[in-house]
């Protein structure tokens, strides 16, 4: 009795044994590698077709998501905080209407930007990287407003002053081509910083009523940031 119960014994480690033979499961990791990348930077904006106006400086970050799934080509996309507008003079008076001159009056909008790119990697894999990017970016207003650097008061007398939020007068929705540059520095094989500058080509008329006036954004944003990679895996089983 003993006997036949080591035996079946053997022949069930036995069967595991071959099973595992058999049957073969394991981590795979692939070429592709899903990038994370924080930034910072500063746009230069202006509002085209906007009569006798300069441009402006703004602070604009964001995330990104690079889905790197060739050395030489990959995919971006992500959120961001994008600045944008301008300034003019614009001449104001006091509460008694009397002249006081020109002042700078600036126009700011702030948009949740989602850009959507692909990137070409002059040298994908090497510790120096150079990458072009080509795509859109889809952008939802959050606030437009404008604002003066007035005086509070003038020859004694107060002064209005201009702080008007007017985010109705625009077009909730803003489209612009995208294309840009630059430089990334390989640290270790998953953590890379990088420095990069686009230019944001506005294709839609941001004004929501109809006007003589066509106003569109265009400008330029550089930043730099960090890139944390995280390879792409699967679990794969087969049957020999």
């Amino acid at each position: 009795m003993l006997s036949k119960i080591k035996r079946n014994k053997y022949i069930l480690i036995l069967l595991l044994v071959l099973s595992s033979y058999s049957l073969k499961a394991w981590e795979v990791r692939t070429d592709s590698t899903l990038f994370v990348n924080p930034w910072v930077g500063l746009s230069h904006y202006k509002i085209l077709g906007f009569p006798q106006s300069f441009s402006s400086n703004y602070l604009s970050y964001g995330i990104d998501f690079d889905y790197r799934f060739h050395s030489e080509l990959s995919f971006k996309f992500g959120v961001s905080l994008m600045s944008k507008g301008n300034y003019y003079y614009a001449s104001y008076v006091n509460s008694e209407n009397t002249p006081m001159g020109e002042f700078k009056t600036f126009n700011k909008f702030q948009y949740l930007s989602f850009p959507l790119l692909l990137t070409y990697n002059l040298f994908g894999g090497k510790k120096l990287n150079f990458f072009i990017d080509l795509g859109v970016n889809v952008e939802f207003l959050l606030q437009a407003k404008t604002h003066a650097k007035l005086p509070k008061t003038f020859e004694g007398v107060s002064v209005e002053q201009v702080n008007v939020v007017n985010t109705d007068t625009y077009k909730p929705l803003n489209f612009s081509l995208v294309v840009g540059c630059g430089f990334e520095y390989k640290i270790k094989p998953n953590l890379l910083v990088f420095i990069q500058a686009k230019y944001d080509h506005g294709i839609n008329q941001i004004l929501k009523e109809n006007s003589t006036y066509i106003f569109k954004h265009r400008g330029y944003c550089a930043g730099i940031g960090i890139k944390i990679g995280i390879p792409i895996k699967y679990t794969t089983s087969t049957n020999d």
